[in-house]
């Protein structure tokens, strides 16, 4: 199947800007963060490094930088939806943080800008429209990229983008069920499911599980674009985790507490996506109808991908190579993390090793980071242990656990489809393996598993429109 381009909404805002005719020729865009490293056997610790300009206290600068930005000028409010309280708006942050005197149109990494000074405009410019721009959904404005800068290094383009998302935003029918979500219910107790959209009449929405990291802030633009009904499930305060089966079977607690009958639509993000299995085996074990189950670029078989390194015939029994995998599977993650475009990834790349290896206590790290670590790192590792659980006594070798696997996927009889990114995980292996993994190993125990390859990277395929529509397809089954 060939790659469905899909692009994403940065690029229809960027279609949209140019009614505004905002023109300067002698504008240079700022070259694109590092798009990637070497791949190679040994974790590349020399590239662990700050950008330029930045301090090299990672975990210092970012927890200073959490608690108190630089102060901004009276001008960096928003009282009206319009272009010019908006460019008013974004010129008042660039000014304040890089030069008073900077123009429209001067690039503001040539001027001296850097990583953190872009994430402090981002942040400055979110705490502007969440303290004066009601009519806006929150979640919404949250969802600004923090590589928002990097995309549009000028005030012009900035604002132009920032004004385009407000407006897209709130053109919505009055009677539209479309609601504003408050971020502060996000990672708060007792929000463990949150109602992006709330379904119409009897249809049932679809749940999304979290990926890694735990938050939802990702299916923020989904959020605008469904026409059925969206919720999303964090990790929260009282999320337990102290296992994958006692995470899941809250999660489905919490799924029937908020929708008690089904039929129930079901799916998960990256590291959410057997999590999503698992809710959906429960929720069949039950007796109840699950129509859809959406895996977004991810499925339960990927943790067992036979990596250039990996020596099949180990046995994870042994502590030692299950050690060995852990490392192998963190500096995987790391190196993924250095390949994304948002700078606040490399930092958390950084944390992350330096976490693992010890060198950095929990306490050290910024919240954000703390528990994403918690939900990225050890939630995969608890997961890992969940499907070695699966097998039989005895050996746990690759060929056991990816057996015992199967079976258990095997009692899964909702419709699965895996949406993948032609840039995600799976890019740039060798043919054979292509083949055999085309599908994420889903056709191994999934009959009529469709899989949908969207033109994407693996962080930027929750903002195609491809998807979004997709999702939203689905019909009732009788088993």
């Amino acid at each position: 199947m060939q790659p469905i381009h899909a692009p994403n909404p940065v690029d229809r805002l960027l279609e949209s800007m140019q009614a505004f005719e905002f023109h300067n020729p002698n504008h240079r865009s700022f070259p694109p963060v590092a798009e990637g490293h070497e791949d190679n056997n040994t974790f590349p610790t020399n590239t662990l490094q700050p950008p330029k300009g930045c301090p090299q206290n990672v975990e210092g600068s970012y927890a200073g930088f959490d608690k108190a930005s630089r102060p901004f000028p009276v001008a960096a409010s928003l009282n009206e939806i319009s272009m010019g309280a908006t460019l008013e708006l974004v010129r008042g942050h660039i000014h304040a943080n890089i030069h008073p005197g900077l123009s429209d149109y001067q690039n503001i990494f040539e001027a001296g800008g850097d990583s953190l000074l872009a994430a402090r405009i981002h942040r400055g410019i979110v705490q502007s429209l969440h303290a004066s721009a009601p009519a806006v959904s929150d979640i919404v404005v949250r969802s600004l990229p923090h590589r928002l800068a990097f995309a549009f290094p000028t005030i012009i383009t900035l604002a132009a983008f920032v004004y385009g998302l407000l407006v897209r935003d709130t053109q919505k029918s009055p009677d539209s069920p479309f609601k504003s979500i408050p971020v502060s219910i996000l990672n708060q107790k007792d929000q463990t499911i949150v109602r992006l959209r709330e379904p119409v009449s009897a249809e049932p929405p679809l749940i999304l599980v979290h990926g890694g990291s735990g938050h939802v802030f990702a299916f923020g633009y989904m959020q605008a674009d469904f026409k059925t009904g969206l919720w999303a499930i964090q990790v929260t305060k009282d999320t337990p985790r102290t296992s994958f089966v006692a995470q899941t079977d809250f999660y489905y607690t919490k799924i029937k507490e908020a929708q008690p009958r089904g039929p129930y639509r079901i799916g998960g993000y990256c590291a959410g996506a057997l999590i999503a299995c698992r809710i959906a085996r429960l929720l069949e074990k039950n007796g109840d109808e699950v129509v859809q189950l959406v895996l977004i670029d991810n499925s339960p078989f990927m943790s067992l991908f036979p990596h250039s390194d990996v020596d099949i015939s180990a046995n994870f029994g042994d502590p030692h190579v299950l050690r060995q995998y852990h490392d192998r599977r963190v500096r995987s993650l790391c190196k993924a993390m250095l390949s994304w475009a948002d700078p606040w990834w490399h930092k958390f790349s950084e944390v992350v090793w330096e976490r693992w290896n010890g060198r950095v206590r929990s306490d050290d790290m910024p919240e954000l980071m703390a528990t994403a670590y918690q939900n990225l790192v050890e939630g995969s590792a608890r997961a890992f242990d969940f499907m070695l659980g699966l097998t039989a006594s005895g050996r746990k070798g690759y060929p056991e656990v990816t057996a015992a696997l199967i079976k258990w996927m095997k009692e899964v009889r909702a419709p699965v489809t895996l949406y993948k990114a032609s840039d995600g995980p799976m890019s740039n292996i060798s043919a054979h393996l292509e083949k055999e993994w085309w599908a994420f190993g889903l056709d191994w125990c999934c009959e009529n598993v469709q899989v949908v390859e969207l033109d994407a990277t693996h962080t930027g395929i929750l903002d195609c429109e491809q998807l979004v529509e997709a999702m939203q397809k689905w019909e009732r089954h009788s088993y």
